[in-house]
């Protein structure tokens, strides 16, 4: 949810007037699931952020504000309601 706020945030300084809505997680497994991600090795291997979020957050907008039209049109298709399997 911290990533949706500071989507929220930064697309509505554009005035889009963004709202976050939940959905089911259509993955198996739990919505609250322990996540340790490993950056070391990324910093080990030369790695270095050039950019924090929020200003990536804003320039995919941007990005994103040129194809406004299009993804409307095709918002039935993007949003469409997707179930994983679990494993076997």
């Amino acid at each position: 949810m911290d990533i949706a706020k500071k989507v929220q945030r930064n697309a509505n300084e554009k005035e889009l007037n963004v709202e976050i809505k939940s959905k089911e997680n259509p993955r198996p497994e739990s919505e609250k699931h322990y996540c340790n991600a490993d950056h070391d090795k990324l910093k080990k291997l030369g790695f270095k952020r050039t950019r924090e979020i929020d200003d990536e957050i804003k320039i995919r907008i941007e990005d994103l504000l040129h194809y406004k039209d299009r993804i409307g049109e095709r918002k039935d298709v993007i949003m469409k309601n997707i179930k994983w399997q679990k494993s076997r």
